[in-house]
């Protein structure tokens, strides 16, 4: 809301430092995406500082901290985040936290003498963004960027290439992706999918493969409106292609999943527009799946801001 310019109330500032004054180890797990990290990133951003260093330290010592490889649930997400607050913060124990747990990620690696690099959480393999090797091969690029460790970003680019071998040619010049290397139904999305490998293609400057893969974002129907998880995805890495190539095309294409969104999922309400949750049984006001996330990316199609938590503070002088 903050970020599309919306005033926030009083009695919801209170609320969320009520909150996070009362977070504690025990209460969430460490994660970006549903754990500490990505609180104490939110916080920050809300100039909630002091709170937000320490969920921080909360999320660096957490005992299930090194138990996920992947962005939005382990190491990689929280490496991340630790990048973020060195940035902001200049304070080197963030660093050394991201650097160490970059080192573990790598050291945890296995190799497929064809494909690349993988990890393996549960005795499962996934692919994509969220839970597959593009969100670690996001952060290990990162952790490169900042601290010249070249080894950081060929082991992400391993990674990456990973991935992309398992996409999948669904009609003529349309590839996509599974969310595990054997899954059987492929997605364009950003949390598992198509949209999530686009843009780590575009922070590792391999612009030409994340354009061949644009046909899949294409979509007008779609199983939610959600931004992890539906059409606003689309959006949000078709906007990232038009930034990185300076190509308007693209913010044309993007017309179309936005066209779904307007005609399929926007519900009138006495109190404003809405949309329904993945499950699609509810109405549900979050950023990964709800209305919140759907505002912010209609918001970056008109504005053409910068991504949300892909650190692109670090290749802006990239984008054209």
């Amino acid at each position: 809301m903050r970020k599309c310019g919306c005033e926030i109330s009083e009695k919801a500032w209170q609320y969320l430092d009520a909150k996070l004054s009362a977070v504690g180890i025990s209460d969430y797990p460490p994660g970006l995406l549903t754990g500490i990290a990505g609180i104490a990133w939110g916080a920050w951003q809300l100039e909630r500082q002091e709170a937000a260093e320490e969920l921080m330290q909360f999320a660096n010592t957490h005992p299930l901290l090194k138990n996920n490889h992947s962005l939005y649930y382990g190491m990689a997400g929280v490496g991340l985040a630790n990048l973020y607050f060195w940035l902001k913060t200049g304070k080197g124990y963030f660093l050394d936290w991201a650097v160490d747990l970059g080192n573990e990620l790598m050291q945890r690696a296995r190799q497929d003498d064809e494909k690349g690099l993988f990890w393996e959480n549960d005795g499962m393999v996934r692919v994509g963004l969220g839970y597959g090797q593009s969100g670690v091969a996001l952060f290990l690029l990162r952790l490169s960027q900042i601290t010249g460790n070249h080894r950081a970003r060929d082991v992400g680019q391993q990674a990456l290439n990973y991935d992309l071998c398992w996409g999948r040619e669904v009609e003529k010049g349309v590839v996509s992706y599974p969310n595990t290397p054997s899954g059987s139904t492929l997605e364009p999305y950003l949390e598992e999918g198509t949209a999530g490998i686009v843009k780590v293609l575009l922070r590792y400057g391999m612009v030409g493969e994340a354009e061949r893969l644009s046909s899949d974002l294409c979509r007008k129907y779609s199983i939610s409106a959600s931004y992890l998880f539906g059409l606003a995805g689309l959006v949000d890495a078709l906007v990232d292609l038009h930034l990185f190539t300076g190509d308007d095309k693209y913010m044309r294409l993007a017309k179309r999943p936005l066209a779904g969104i307007t005609d399929l999922y926007l519900l009138e309400t006495k109190n404003g527009l809405a949309t329904p949750g993945d499950s699609g049984l509810a109405i549900a006001c979050d950023f990964g799946t709800g209305v919140a996330g759907v505002m912010r990316v209609l918001h970056r199609y008109l504005m053409k801001d910068e991504s949300d938590f892909m650190l692109d503070e670090l290749n802006l002088g990239r984008m054209k």
